[in-house]
């Protein structure tokens, strides 16, 4: 890549400090993995279009500094209890959204969407019993987490406390809660 490449590739102006348009980028990408639905082949095309980006930046004299810590994802741990599964998964999306805030360069992104990403597949898995009852078709928005939990304590009014005691056709009620089920089965679809 050519200096006027990377410049093209940035979309980037000399008149712009560099710095300044470096940090601007970082964000715009934080951005993109928090409003974006989960989806791992977008994931992917994105983690491409970084990589490209880390270049041109170093062509244009941006060296990433390299964080004191690096990241690590603690993987949470599930169960069959419906409500203690919706905060596990709430509680560590929200670290990783911390981290992602938290990153100071483009490449220390790329290991916490993709965590992100697992653990989109790990709370799938949570669910995986109820899989039968989907079409895989388009991925649904993101779902008010709200919403979802008010599904969930109607469920338990109504004795429902556990994945495999869950049906969605039979609780179709519960539209929050199958759109949020249904979502994560079409992470990787």
């Amino acid at each position: 890549m050519t200096l006027n490449e990377a410049r093209a590739y940035l979309s980037y102006n000399e008149s712009q400090d560099i710095e300044e348009f470096y940090e601007d980028f970082i964000f715009d990408q934080k951005q993109f993995f928090k409003q974006k639905q989960v989806h791992k082949k977008l994931y992917e095309a994105k983690f491409k279009k970084i990589n490209q980006a880390i270049h041109a930046f170093e062509i244009l004299g941006i060296e990433e500094k390299s964080k004191s810590s690096i990241f690590a994802f603690t993987t949470p741990t599930f169960s069959s209890n419906i409500q203690t599964n919706f905060h596990t998964y709430h509680n560590s999306r929200n670290n990783l959204f911390f981290e992602l805030y938290s990153a100071n360069t483009l490449s220390e992104i790329e290991p916490i969407a993709t965590s992100i990403i697992y653990l989109e597949n790990l709370y799938a898995e949570t669910w995986i019993s109820q899989k039968h009852h989907f079409s895989m078709g388009e991925p649904m928005n993101i779902m008010d987490p709200m919403n979802v939990l008010a599904d969930i304590l109607l469920l338990e009014r109504k004795g429902i406390k556990q994945t495999n005691e869950y049906n969605p056709k039979i609780h179709s009620d519960c539209t929050f809660l199958n759109a949020d089920i249904y979502r994560l089965f079409c992470v990787n679809h």
